[in-house]
């Protein structure tokens, strides 16, 4: 299967008041995840990693990814919003031109999961894990089972959709820890932890849905931040793409 994660990151400048050290956790936490068979043991060689890159190499790698079957897109760093639109800054700078709306993240001939962890305020652009689960991840490593062939087989079968997932509201504000990471991706990935956790001990192979996954980790942002309110845009019903997956015995 031809697949692809791309996480993009601006923690902002370090001179700066709104530097976000967690940014860099995230980005660590995210690869760690999706590189334990809880995130379906994805190859080092297909996660790449941009930090406050300039929008023309951007573009250019997502022309690279449009031929894909499945693709993650991770932003965590500092955003905002305009009009009906939410933009990401991929670098620490006054020019505008060099922001991104989320919107051009999307491709809808493909299947793909867009998590957004930035701010949501109104043209501003400023911005803004569970240390047990994050030993988990690396004990995983060391007993790993190859889940890449369950992951692949799920993926095929379900139908082609874009999945975005965003860390805050409208005007709202994303939290950030320097030693956790963002409050929306710790939460996430603790979601993914603790479901992984619950399946333990089953026969049968289970996987987390990224829309349950977002849901699930709202309480958990609330107790980091209470007017965090984390948002999610999906097709309305059907078998969703999958955030965690869990192998078991059986297959899915």
């Amino acid at each position: 299967m031809r697949k692809k994660i791309l996480i993009i990151s601006n923690p902002g400048a370090k001179e700066e008041g709104n530097y976000c050290a967690g940014v860099h956790k995230d980005v660590e936490n995210y690869k760690k995840f999706f590189m334990s068979p809880d995130g379906g043991s994805w190859y080092p060689n297909e996660i790449e990693c941009m930090e406050q890159p300039f929008k023309p190499m951007v573009k250019m790698k997502l022309r690279e990814m449009e031929n894909l079957d499945f693709s993650i897109i991770i932003f965590t760093g500092h955003g905002y919003s305009e009009g009906e639109d939410t933009y990401i800054e991929l670098r620490p700078s006054n020019n505008l031109s060099n922001n991104m709306r989320v919107d051009e993240l999307r491709q809808p001939d493909q299947k793909r999961i867009i998590i957004v962890d930035c701010c949501r305020e109104r043209l501003k652009p400023t911005s803004e894990i569970n240390e047990a689960y994050l030993e988990h991840i690396e004990k995983s490593f060391s007993m790993r089972r190859d889940t890449r062939t369950i992951y692949e087989k799920l993926i095929r079968r379900l139908d082609v959709m874009n999945i975005v997932m965003y860390a805050c509201d409208w005007d709202e504000t994303s939290g950030d820890d320097s030693r956790k990471g963002g409050y929306y991706t710790s939460s996430l990935l603790k979601v993914c932890s603790e479901f992984i956790e619950r399946c333990k001990g089953e026969p049968k192979s289970w996987y987390l849905p990224a829309p349950k996954a977002h849901e699930m980790s709202k309480p958990y942002v609330k107790r980091l931040k209470s007017d965090q309110n984390p948002q999610i845009e999906k097709p309305r019903s059907g078998e969703y793409l999958p955030l965690a997956i869990f192998r078991g015995s059986e297959d899915l």
